[in-house]
């Protein structure tokens, strides 16, 4: 007898460190819905700067809030993803030993290249992009994390009454929304996730993320502190204003106003965005064309300021638009009117269930 495929995907955790961000898919009639959703924002946004591989933070407080919220969760199954502040992105010499002896082949080769030991390390690897024409040998591309948090997220998970199936890497997650909303999976596309500790850029082509980098002082928590010091506001006010005023020009002498003092206060970090963009694209257009991305794709907290793909797009030469998944609002009875946008990671987890079945 063939069984009947699972119709809700797994619980996703996008763990940040501002915020824990928690989706579960559910398909129906050949349609995926949302079946639950929460958004928990830390009561102290983790030290960015100061983030220790050897002492672990928990998110046991805000996944158990998340599941008191009845946000509509089912099953006990769940995957997770590490912020990239605690993670590392390598580009190696792709191993050509086998499978058996790739493990301490790749740790050697991470050792060599950092001049410290992976014992402590816990990763995930694929391929870099693909050149016929080049003699090199090729690549891959090697996430690392400390294993004591990724330890310290599967208890998380344990002691909130869930079974984590995997913790996977940010930039696989973002290559698999990418996939979730575009048809042609040969053409590059880049995906930026804006979060509150870093900003990752990936390329996306043939579905995985064939080059990263993360720019550099672009966590979306220097706009927050700039215009809080400037205005004299807390940072969650801060967001609120980036969210309905940002970089977008509104009717209205008093909204003009405010508006304008906004764009003069975040004017510096966010032009150090810009032009980490445009130096990532030049680069790419320098040493690497087979993966320049035709378009570019916003996730995160960062892709909520009113406007501001618009105004990255006029900056910067590429064309950016914020990602959308089905309708561009998660709905329920707890939080609602949710941008699809922050929930890009959570949401690919999610789905990874029917990829695994």
């Amino acid at each position: 007898m063939k069984l009947a495929k699972r119709h809700t995907g797994w619980i996703g955790i996008d763990v940040g460190t501002s915020t824990v961000k928690l989706v579960q898919l559910e398909r129906s009639r050949n349609r995926i819905r949302f079946a639950g959703s929460a958004i928990v924002p830390r009561r102290n946004a983790w030290p960015v700067a100061n983030l220790s591989e050897n002492q672990p933070l928990s998110s046991l407080d805000e996944i158990l809030t998340a599941t008191s919220l009845g946000s509509g969760f089912r099953g006990k199954r769940a995957a997770a993803t590490l912020p990239m502040t605690i993670c590392d992105v390598h580009s190696l010499q792709r191993p050509s030993t086998q499978a058996t002896e790739q493990d301490r082949a790749i740790r050697q080769s991470l050792e060599l290249s950092t001049q410290r030991s992976a014992a402590h390390l816990q990763y995930d690897i694929w391929d870099a992009e693909s050149d016929p024409k080049s003699n090199s040998p090729p690549k891959s591309n090697v996430l690392t994390v400390a294993r004591s948090w990724t330890d310290q997220l599967c208890e998380d998970i344990l002691q909130s009454g869930w079974w984590c199936q995997t913790v996977d890497g940010l930039p696989l997650a973002l290559a698999r929304a990418v996939a979730m909303v575009e048809q042609d999976a040969t053409t590059p596309v880049a995906a930026l996730d804006w979060g509150y500790g870093r900003a990752t850029l990936c390329v996306v082509a043939e579905g995985r993320p064939v080059y990263v980098r993360c720019l550099k002082e672009c966590g979306l928590h220097h706009l927050l502190e700039t215009l809080a010091e400037c205005l004299n506001v807390t940072s969650e006010e801060s967001q609120r204003l980036l969210q309905e005023y940002g970089v977008a020009r509104r009717d209205g002498k008093e909204s003009q106003a405010v508006g304008e003092l906004i764009r003069e206060s975040i004017a510096s970090p966010l032009a150090r965005i810009e032009e980490e963009i445009k130096r990532t694209i030049s680069h790419l257009s320098g040493l690497r064309r087979t993966i320049i991305p035709k378009s570019l794709y916003l996730f995160g907290g960062g892709a909520t300021i009113n406007g501001v793909a618009e105004h990255l797009t006029q900056q910067t030469a590429i064309h950016i638009k914020t990602w959308k998944f089905g309708s561009d609002e998660i709905s329920n009875s707890a939080q609602p009117g949710l941008h699809s946008c922050l929930f890009g990671p959570a949401i690919a987890l999610s789905a990874l269930a029917w990829e695994r079945q």
